[in-house]
């Protein structure tokens, strides 16, 4: 991969953009063949300033206030509630909208695209004149294609807290192995031998990228990776599609906060073992010009499992926006 000099967040403090979309952990050699399937558009690598969300968010936004632009945010690393690492994102945009709190799925252990793209596009069709930058969490873990059971197994997306633990014994025992790691330098973290070692001493997966890979290997994990690429660029081709309806001279821009590692150097996930690799650091910067016609025939979602949480979402939004209005004409 030829390594990009444009830096990532110059391009976003720049401002060439109306609506940004933010796809977590998308690399840029899955994105280079699979946007071609749903968009026309310019594509080129540029470097992210991190490694991992966190990182990202304070290195390109720490010293950046987007008083025009509402986050909606499918990631709780970006949320309006607390700070995270010192980083208060509330501080640096108009308004922050917590898909990831509201539209939690707890069968899959994540919030599926589907919110975000509905959410996403309700909210842009009743406020059209702000700039939106918006987080999906896919292609991140967990993997959609599995179904239900085996994701996070709260809304926070906790490191430890995963619906693989099955039992309480099962969980202590994967947390007071994972405390005492952390008290020594741990040559293993970050590497597949990890799992290996974890598996061979019957300690149970700790994430749903662990399980993936204890049942189908590395090719299996690199395949559920891949579909859910192509899920959230299914809904991510909706969401866009709409947009251009109501506003066809919208400058929309597909991107990403970081790679992904799937055992590649005997590596995962994106941790700070390979936090140089390119892997990791070139992410896609595409330039939507137009959707193209597609013809996928992609599972339905289940939506008896909203529980209408769009419509809350929807609604809140709306009496935070008189809130902020009437303070406004309160004070002015």
């Amino acid at each position: 991969m030829q390594i990009s000099e444009m830096k990532q967040s110059e391009l976003i403090k720049k401002g060439d953009w109306d609506i940004l979309v933010i796809l977590d952990a998308m690399r840029y050699d899955y994105f280079s063949i699979a946007y071609k399937f749903f968009f026309n558009g310019f594509l080129r690598p540029v470097i992210s300033p991190s490694y991992y969300t966190t990182g990202w968010v304070k290195a390109t936004f720490n010293n950046l206030y987007l008083n025009d632009t509402i986050y909606l945010s499918a990631n709780p690393v970006i949320n309006s509630r607390i700070p995270i690492e010192g980083f208060y994102a509330k501080e640096h945009f108009y308004d922050i909208i917590d898909i990831w709190d509201y539209c939690w799925d707890e069968e899959i252990g994540t919030i599926h695209p589907f919110h975000t793209t509905e959410v996403a596009s309700k909210i842009i069709e009743l406020y059209p004149r702000r700039r939106y930058i918006i987080h999906y969490i896919q292609p991140h873990e967990p993997y959609l294609i599995l179904g239900r059971g085996i994701g996070y197994t709260n809304k926070y997306m906790g490191v430890l807290e995963r619906k693989n633990c099955k039992t309480p014994q099962s969980y202590f025992n994967t947390l007071v192995f994972f405390r005492l790691l952390r008290r020594i330098p741990n040559p293993l973290w970050g590497r597949v031998l990890f799992w290996d070692i974890k598996k061979i001493v019957k300690l149970p997966p700790s994430r749903p990228m662990e399980t993936v890979y204890r049942v189908y290997g590395i090719e299996g994990l690199r395949k559920a990776y891949l579909y859910n690429v192509i899920i959230v660029m299914y809904y991510v081709h909706k969401l866009i599609s709409r947009l251009l309806g109501i506003n066809d001279k919208l400058r929309i821009v597909i991107t990403a906060d970081h790679g992904e590692l799937l055992g590649e150097k005997g590596l995962y996930d994106h941790t700070s073992r390979g936090k140089n690799d390119a892997l990791l650091r070139i992410v896609p910067w595409f330039v939507v010009s137009s959707i193209k016609n597609i013809n996928l025939n992609m599972p339905t979602y289940d939506v008896k499992h909203t529980n209408d949480c769009i419509e809350r979402v929807i609604q809140f939004f709306i009496l935070r926006e008189r809130i902020k209005a009437l303070r406004r004409h309160l004070f002015r």
